[in-house]
């Protein structure tokens, strides 16, 4: 019971899906009244719940982005942004952006410090996100940030140079884009890695006879930086001869083994590889992380467009 006798509260939350009944005897200076009040919460298919793109426990590069993933269409979008609570990293402004209804992401202001801790809160249970929708949990993820990874990849030049905390660590020649199918442009967050990758040409939508078509093959040291299929790998054998002469990739930055190998050795996801020169737009930001290449001032401008 409150203080004042007026508000009763349970002391943990109710459970989803179940039918509950108060009965009650009211004392008002001698006076009584008893009576009962049946109600029941929400069923599963009003419940909401969220996925986070980041695990508890892990470790990754400065520049990664969080991304929240609901189950249903949220309409109350403010009072969600309000549940999000951020803390670590540097301590500095963030801000949120939403791709749809169900895709929130969250990134600071600038990279999140080096080598610290970040707490990401999200605080859903019992909230009304609309249509009768219900968070049916709270979430909390603690992970961590390792040293500063960059890479350039320079399209005139035809090199990928790699960086740690701002020391240059390695210099290797690169394939890209061909001319008809060119890499494109921008601040791209690698988002997961693999020692070995199946590359398929149906995921490109190309059948033999297409002039574009080659045989699927598995690719070793691999870094996405595209849903789409932009990759860092070691290059296949046949394009060994032309890395740093000639673009003959699908837009993937093709590499020699020792360097393929050393990116995916010592970057993580969440480190930065910014591509240059090749005359060719920006991914679409959610095609991967490309947040980056929106200024922080518009991040939260769901109508702000760059070049991509």
């Amino acid at each position: 019971m409150s203080e004042d006798g007026t508000t009763w509260t349970s002391n943990k939350p109710l459970e989803f899906d179940s039918a509950y009944t108060v009965t009650y005897t009211a004392d008002n200076n001698g006076r009584t009244a008893e009576g009962t009040s049946a109600f029941s919460t929400v069923d599963a298919a009003h419940e909401m719940d969220v996925r986070m793109n980041v695990r508890d426990g892990s470790t990754y590069g400065l520049w990664q982005v969080v991304e929240f993933d609901f189950s249903e269409p949220i309409l109350n979008k403010d009072e969600i942004e309000k549940a999000v609570t951020v803390t670590g990293g540097g301590d500095q402004d963030g801000a949120f952006r939403w791709y749809s209804d169900t895709k929130l992401r969250y990134r600071p202001a600038e990279p999140w410090a080096p080598d610290s801790k970040v707490k990401v809160a999200i605080e859903l249970l019992g909230k009304d996100v609309g249509n009768g929708m219900i968070g049916n949990e709270n979430q909390t993820v603690n992970f961590t940030t390792g040293p500063e990874h960059r890479a350039y990849v320079d399209n005139n030049t035809k090199t990928l140079v790699a960086y740690e905390n701002g020391k240059k660590t390695g210099e290797w020649p690169v394939t890209l884009g061909n001319p008809e199918w060119p890499s494109t442009t921008g601040k791209k967050v690698i988002i997961e890695q693999a020692e070995s990758y199946e590359f398929k040409p149906s995921s490109l939508n190309l059948s033999p006879g297409d002039p574009h078509y080659y045989e699927p093959f598995n690719a070793s040291n691999v870094a996405r930086l595209t849903w789409s299929g932009e990759f860092i790998h070691q290059a296949l054998p046949s394009a060994m001869p032309v890395l740093g002469y000639q673009n003959v990739s699908h837009g993937c930055v093709g590499m020699p083994v020792e360097g393929a190998k050393y990116i995916f050795d010592t970057f993580r996801p969440g480190d930065m590889v910014e591509v240059v020169n090749t005359g060719y737009p920006q991914a679409d930001p959610d095609d991967g992380f490309g947040d980056w290449n929106i200024p922080f001032d518009k991040y939260s401008d769901e109508n702000w467009h760059g070049n991509w």
